[in-house]
Formats: structure tokens, C-alpha cells, sequence
């Protein structure tokens, strides 16, 4: 054989493909940001405030894209983790929100604290797939074109409820109102305190859009507005400075896109009287305006903008009292003093609270029980919030998640905000422009809104629907709006534009709370994210390897499962059956009403309104004496221990069935139930009415003038009608009014009977 035979090497051949080479991971990620933004959308189109139970199906969805995700990090090559400080500290905040949460379905009712809970885990799960899914410009300009659009389209429907649809419903409640308090289900007869809050919110002109509260809508509105006010200072810019951009009819386009949307969201704005709203856009473009200063002037005058905004605060702060006080007699000032009064009310009370559960907390889905504990004597209602988004934090998990989001806050102000920081762009436009991403965003946009009308047609009784006039609303004025909008994705915004969109917002929530309500914190998680999105120092994008993308995709697995069978699988049961056996008492078929009632329990042991009804609808057809009507009562109160009104409710019972049958037993069982009502609203005046006047009868005086003077005394201290002892009863053969009552007990008067 010839040397050049032995010396010629064998030809190379490229090594097979493999599935994990070749896996298309950007295309699955922009499919995975699409159905983000899918669920993202919906949860501003269907209500959920304070009902975290309505939102169970979104969470499934959201942890079955974190499922989607592991299994695209663990198919494809180079797939990464961003991750960082305030990664950290926001998934420490979770945790624990997570155990305290498992501690709060111990300890105070199981069924509302797990609904929560999971309210919760798909809030972080929300926020943990926008931070993987949203790194780049171009994502992030796409990210804020969509909510921008969206935001338009909500103020655009405050505009229609106020101006058509508002004034049409009074016009048919004057018609009918029986029918429309019945097809409603809140009838109540005229002249009761009832029917005249159901008259008050008919008559308020404020819009809600999609959401149950205005707060929630001023938020949304505020936040999206100082985005887009952002927006439109960047891209005027654009054209001051020396570049190849000139001022064509294509580059008008997005200017009256954002004339429109600025337009929708400033005069949906105004209209909800707002105050907090009205501050958080104050101060959300105030910090805009340093922004822009920041970006703008070299390093010396950054470190005078620091001075000057320090020595400007103030004076705003000032001017804005001065002008208050000029408008002090109009209803905006002087309601806002009142406003402020119910809050610092909330907040006194709340206070009292935290310092009782500083480390856990009370336990999400568990304020609104426990509150009554705190209440005032002057306070308007039993909240189920304290408005504050730190205190409402602080209650449901303890102090420690509140120190974690404020370390995370401020590792993200530093970041944007620290004096000497180079301008965030050296130039306004993005060069490369990856216009997939653009079309995830706006396919995920429009997708939100069928997902939210299809959810309500499959979800009846768990949702709250959609109507397909809505939708068509929000499809057309969001999808005008979004291509409109459309050339801004190739403009680089600072993040300090969102910075001062989340300033504005925080505000907001600090007058106002709902940091659990998903339609609100949706904006906010993603408002943390886009501050974080691009070049962002100490944070750092880890490469998934198969074997950690297979632990990620199993435990976002059995999220799912769980999720599953321990809140949506049987809430869902129990709403269903729950709406059909109201139909059946409706229709005087008591007998299917109470099968669908234990079919209910079954379903749900958890559940409280199935055996609440089964227990109202015993006591008025059957005999309290029933041991299964006890058995009933007792696990009531057992998955609700902490509210005082199953315990009213349940000696208002057993007071009936005494004056029926005057047996003395059921006397002491409804003092037993109405003393236990006192002990969780120690500060309710008619809870101690109720008190003294069934102590009269079991010829307990000395208890009686006690409580009955106890009673005077707290509703001295109340100012509201609705709750004084003037505008309530007392259980007597005969309702009689609770005031002239405890006032015959003090005389030592036995009231008529």
C-alpha cells in the first residue's frame, strides 16, 4: 500500500441531528408569549375582585404554559433563566405568601384561603413566564402597545357605560323595579336599607368598565396613561434630533393612536372620581418628567435634578393643599376628606391586626372574617380589604413579605433612578426589529378577549360573563388602537418610563389596594418586569439543561393537578349546582334543591354557602331541633370560625323557635350563638342589642342593661344610619327597633312582645 493510501483520512461526517438541536425554541416562545398575554388580557375582562374563585381557570392556564415552557426548555437547545436579585426576592415573597397561606386554611376557613392561595401561585407564575418571555426591546414596546390598547379600550368602555348604557338602566329600573332587583337576585322590599345601596350604586356615575370596583379601573387607566404619555414624549423626540427619520403620513400614525388612546383613558379617568387615581397620575408624570430630564442631561445636571426634584416635592405637595382648599366645598374635596377618614379607619384597625399575626399573617382569603375583630365602632363596613396594598400584604402574610417586595422595589429603583447613571439610549430607535415578537403580542391581545368571552360561556356560575357586545367593543377599539400603535416597537423607551408608570401605580394602591385582585396586579407584576427586561446588572440568564427543564415541567405539572382537584374541580361543582338549586327554590321545588345542596357537599366538604343554605332551609321548613340541622350548623362554623355573621344568624334561629314553641333550651343555644357573635364583633352595636334583649328574656337583667348599655354607647360612636340601632332590629315576635329596645333594657323595661 502507497504511502498517500495510508495517509489519506476517512471524510467527515456531520454528526446525526437531534431533536434538541433542531427543536424551534423562539418560534414555541413566541407561541408561549401569545397565550401569556391571552390570560394576561382576560383577567382584565373578567371580574375577580376580592372572589379569587372566579380566576381558578386562568391559574390552570397559566400554570399550563409554565408547563409548555419547561417542556420547550427541556426539548430545546439554549433555551435560558433569566434571573436575578429581585428574582429572588419576589420568589421569596411568594413562598412565603404560599405558607402562609397553608397556615391560613389551618387555622381560619379552608375554602377561601386556598382560592386565594392560588390566586396567588398564578399571579407568581404570571410574573415568572413574562420575565423568561420578556427580555428584548422589541418585546418590551410590544408588551406596552397591547396593554396601551387595551387600557383604551377599557376607558372607551367607562365612556359608553356613562353616557348609554348607565342612563338606559335607571330608565328601565323606573320602569320595573321589582323585576329587574328579581332578575338581578337582590329583591328587597322598598324602603329597605338594601334596595336604597342597590338605588346608590344604579345611580353613581362612575364607570367600572369590565372590573367590579371603579379603584380598580383608575389604576388600570393611571398606569397604561403614564406609559403612554411616555410614549408620546419618545417619539416626539425622535424628530427633534439629528436622524433619518422624517415626518411622513405612516410616521403620523402612531401619533393619533396615541391622541385616541391618551383621549380614552384621561376622560375615563376623570369620570371615576378617583381621588387616589387623580394623585398616582400626579405623581406617576412627575416622575416621568424626571425621567426624561435623567435621559436627557449629561451627569452634573443628573445630580441637580436629584436636588431639584428633592426641593420640588414639597412645593407640589403645598400647591396641591392650597387648591384643595380653594375647592374645598366642591363634592371631589369634600368627599375625599371622607374617603380619607373611612381609610385611616382601615387602616387603625388593620394595624391592630398585624400587630396580632406579625409573622404569617392572618392568611389570604381570610381578612375579611377576622376584620370584624378590629372593626371600629365608627368604621362604614366590615371591608374586605384594608386599601392599602402594603397593609393588605402585611395582613395575609406577615411582615416578611412586605420587607421582601420592598427590598425587591428597591433594588429596582436604585437601578433606574441612581444619580450618575448613563442615559439609558444612545439612540431612539431599535435597529433590529424581530417583528414575530410584535405579532405573538397582538395575537395574544385579541385572543385575551375571546378567551374571556369563551370562559364565561363554559364557566356559568363560576365567571362572570362576557357579552359578545363587550367583546366586539374591546376587539374593535383594541385592535384599532394596537395598529395604530404599531410603529412603536421600533422606538427604545427607557425603562424609566415604566418605573414611573409603577410609581403611579403603587400610589394608587396605597389609597386603594387590590394587589391580589388579578385585573390590578396582573399590570403590576408585568410593570416589574418590564423595568427589568433588556440590560439589566445582576441579573443573569442560566442555561436550562434537559434534567432541570424535566423537574420545572413536572412541578408546573402537578400545579396543574392540583390546582385541579383542590379549588377548580370542586368550586366549579359547587357554583353550578349552587346556581341550579336557586332556580329550584325559585320554582318551590324544595326537595331537588336539597339534593342539589348535598350533592354540593359532597363535592366540596370545604364549601360554606351549601351548608349555610341547607341550614336556612331547614330552620324554615323543619325544626332546629333536628340533629342533622345541628350536625349542619356546627360544621358551618366549623369552616367559618372566625366570621361573627354564622353566629347571629344562627341565634336569630333558635330565637324564632323559642318564641314558637317557648322551650328554654333553644333560648340558651341562641344566647350561646349570639354571645359568640359579640366575641368576633366586639365593637357592633347590634350584635350587643341582639344580646341584651334574648338576656331579657331568660331573666338575666344585670347581663342584659349591661350589653344594652354597651350598645348605646357603640352606636353613639356611629355615624352611619345604615348601621346604627335607629335603622335596625332586633328579633322579637314582632321585628322592633333595636334602639328603643336596649333603651327600655336600661329603664328596666321589659319591651313589648
Amino acid at each position: 500500500m502507497s504511502r498517500r493510501k495510508r495517509n489519506k483520512q476517512p471524510p467527515q461526517v456531520a454528526p446525526p441531528a437531534t431533536l434538541r438541536s433542531t427543536f424551534p425554541v423562539a418560534r414555541a416562545q413566541g407561541w408561549l408569549l401569545a397565550g401569556l398575554f391571552a390570560v394576561l388580557v382576560a383577567q382584565v375582562l373578567l371580574p375577580s375582585e376580592s372572589q379569587p374563585q372566579r380566576v381558578l381557570p386562568l391559574v390552570m392556564l397559566l400554570l399550563a404554559l409554565g408547563a409548555a415552557w419547561s417542556l420547550v426548555a427541556m426539548l430545546g437547545k439554549g433555551s435560558k433563566l433569566v434571573f436575578g436579585w429581585v428574582d429572588g426576592l419576589l420568589l421569596g415573597m411568594f413562598a412565603w405568601i404560599a405558607i402562609a397561606g397553608m397556615i391560613g386554611s389551618q387555622t381560619g376557613a379552608p375554602r377561601p384561603a386556598l382560592n386565594a392561595l392560588w390566586n396567588w401561585i398564578g399571579l407568581a407564575v404570571a410574573y415568572f413566564l413574562a420575565r423568561q418571555l420578556v427580555t428584548t426591546a422589541t418585546q418590551r414596546n410590544a408588551v406596552a402597545v397591547v396593554m396601551i390598547a387595551l387600557a383604551a379600550a377599557a376607558g372607551g368602555h367607562g365612556l359608553y357605560q356613562v353616557f348609554h348604557e348607565l342612563p338606559q338602566t335607571r330608565a328601565e329600573y323606573r320602569a320595573d323595579p321589582d323585576g329587574m332587583l328579581r332578575a338581578a337576585g337582590q329583591w328587597s322590599p322598598e324602603g329597605s336599607a338594601q334596595r336604597a345601596a342597590f338605588e346608590a350604586r344604579l345611580d353613581s356615575p362612575e364607570p367600572i368598565a369590565m372590573f367590579a370596583l371603579t379603584n380598580s379601573l383608575a389604576g388600570l387607566l393611571v398606569a397604561w396613561g403614564i406609559v403612554a404619555t411616555g410614549a408620546a414624549l419618545y417619539w416626539i423626540r425622535q424628530f427633534r434630533e439629528p436622524s433619518d427619520q422624517r415626518l411622513n403620513w405612516h410616521s403620523c400614525l402612531p401619533a393619533v393612536g396615541l391622541a385616541i388612546a391618551l383621549l380614552c383613558i384621561g376622560w375615563c379617568l376623570a369620570l371615576t372620581q378617583s381621588r387616589s387615581g387623580y394623585v398616582a397620575a400626579v405623581v406617576g408624570l412627575a416622575t416621568l418628567g424626571f425621567i426624561w430630564w435623567q435621559d436627557t442631561a449629561d451627569a452634573r445636571h443628573r445630580r441637580r435634578a436629584v436636588w431639584i426634584a428633592s426641593i420640588a416635592s414639597p412645593v407640589v405637595v403645598a400647591l396641591i393643599a392650597m387648591l384643595a382648599f380653594l375647592l374645598r366645598g366642591h363634592p371631589i374635596v369634600s368627599d375625599a376628606g371622607k374617603s380619607l377618614g373611612y381609610r385611616l379607619e382601615y387602616w387603625h384597625a388593620t394595624s391592630e391586626m398585624i400587630w396580632d399575626h406579625p409573622l404569617f399573617g392572618v392568611g389570604p382569603g381570610n381578612f375579611q372574617a377576622l376584620y370584624s375583630h378590629y372593626q371600629l365602632p365608627q368604621s362604614s363596613e366590615t371591608i374586605a380589604d384594608p386599601h392599602n396594598f402594603l397593609m393588605e400584604i402585611a395582613s395575609n402574610a406577615g411582615l416578611p413579605a412586605v420587607v421582601l417586595l420592598l427590598a425587591a422595589l428597591g433594588i429596582v429603583k436604585w437601578r433606574i433612578l441612581l444619580p450618575g447613571t448613563p442615559p439609558s439610549t444612545s439612540s431612539l430607535i431599535v435597529e433590529e426589529t424581530n417583528v414575530a415578537d410584535v405579532h405573538y403580542c397582538w395575537i395574544g391581545g385579541l385572543s385575551g378577549v375571546l378567551l374571556a368571552l369563551l370562559l364565561g360561556v363554559l364557566f356559568v356560575g363560576l365567571v362572570i360573563p362576557m357579552s359578545l357586545s363587550e367583546a366586539v367593543l374591546y376587539a374593535i377599539v383594541g385592535g384599532t388602537s394596537g395598529a395604530l400603535l404599531s410603529p412603536l416597537v421600533r422606538l427604545r423607551l427607557p425603562r424609566g418610563v415604566y418605573f414611573a408608570a409603577l410609581a403611579a401605580l403603587a400610589v394608587h394602591l396605597l389609597a386603594s389596594g387590590g394587589i391580589s385582585f388579578a385585573g390590578v396586579a396582573g399590570t403590576w407584576w408585568l410593570l416589574i418586569v418590564l423595568c427589568l427586561a433588556g440590560e439589566t446588572p445582576g441579573a443573569k440568564a442560566w442555561v436550562v439543561s434537559p434534567k432541570a427543564g424535566l423537574v420545572l415541567l413536572l412541578g408546573f405539572t402537578s400545579g396543574v393537578v392540583a390546582c385541579y382537584f383542590t379549588a377548580y374541580s370542586p368550586v366549579a361543582g359547587v357554583a353550578w349546582r349552587m346556581d341550579a338549586a336557586d332556580q329550584r327554590l325559585d320554582a318551590r321545588d324544595v326537595e331537588g334543591a336539597a339534593r342539589l345542596l348535598e350533592e354540593s357537599q359532597a363535592i366540596d366538604p370545604w364549601a360554606i354557602e351549601p351548608l349555610r343554605t341547607q341550614a336556612a332551609l331547614q330552620a324554615a321548613t323543619a325544626s332546629v331541633l333536628d340533629p342533622q340541622f345541628e350536625v349542619r350548623l356546627a360544621r358551618w362554623h366549623q369552616l367559618d370560625p372566625h366570621a361573627w355573621q354564622p353566629r347571629s344568624q344562627a341565634g336569630d334561629w333558635y330565637m324564632q323557635a323559642w318564641r314558637e314553641s317557648e322551650e328554654q333550651p333553644l333560648l340558651a343555644s341562641a344566647i350561646e350563638h349570639y354571645e359568640a357573635a359579640v366575641e368576633r364583633f366586639p365593637n357592633g352595636a347590634i350584635a350587643h342589642a341582639q344580646l341584651a334583649w334574648a338576656l331579657a328574656q331568660s331573666d338575666d337583667l344585670a347581663r342584659a342593661q349591661r350589653h344594652a348599655a354597651e350598645a348605646i354607647r357603640l352606636d353613639g360612636l356611629n355615624p352611619h344610619t345604615e348601621r346604627s340601632l335607629a335603622g335596625n332590629q332586633v328579633r322579637l315576635t314582632d321585628p322592633q327597633v333595636a334602639e328603643s329596645t336596649v333603651l327600655d333594657l336600661m329603664r328596666g323595661l321589659t319591651p313589648p312582645q
